[in-house]
């Protein structure tokens, strides 16, 4: 019977990328739940997190501001400061360092609609893209009326 070495596995390669990754201005977050869909599967995913840069229409990671639910959410950046945004059928300004988050899937997300906008300061960094059982999926972004650029 052959011997199988540490080494001849999958799990090693992928440990020493996770591990390199930290190292360099990404980093690594599980993303779970249904408010990304169908940008990002339900589960599973594996989000690579460029941490020096992200602007409006990208997909972000950024620290929960809900004392009671702390941990990272996944959404896409809607506004920027300045930008008006329409809310429930209301007009509604992004202030001064705040952004404007929202789900892909927005029968089933929790985000500015419902708790206003954001601080910047508590964006990680911007989704490069999504390692899943499926493959690798980049992240693309779009405009403030859901077209991809």
């Amino acid at each position: 019977m052959p011997r199988t070495s540490l080494f001849t596995t999958p799990l090693p390669p992928l440990l020493l990328f996770l591990a390199t990754l930290q190292l360099l201005p990404y980093t690594t977050t599980l993303l779970l739940g249904p408010s990304m869909l169908p940008t990002i599967p339900i589960t599973g995913s594996l989000a690579i997190i460029d941490k020096t840069k992200w602007s409006k229409g990208d997909v972000v990671i950024c620290k929960n501001a809900n004392p009671m639910n702390p941990g990272l959410v996944c959404k896409r950046i809607h506004g920027v400061e300045g930008d008006t945004i329409k809310s429930r059928g209301v007009d509604k300004k992004v202030t001064k360092g705040k952004v404007w988050l929202l789900g892909d899937n927005p029968s089933n997300s929790l985000d500015s609609r419902s708790y206003g906008g954001v601080e910047s300061g508590l964006v990680v960094g911007r989704v490069l893209g999504i390692l899943s059982l499926r493959g690798w999926k980049g992240m693309e972004r779009r405009n403030f009326d859901g077209d991809k650029r």
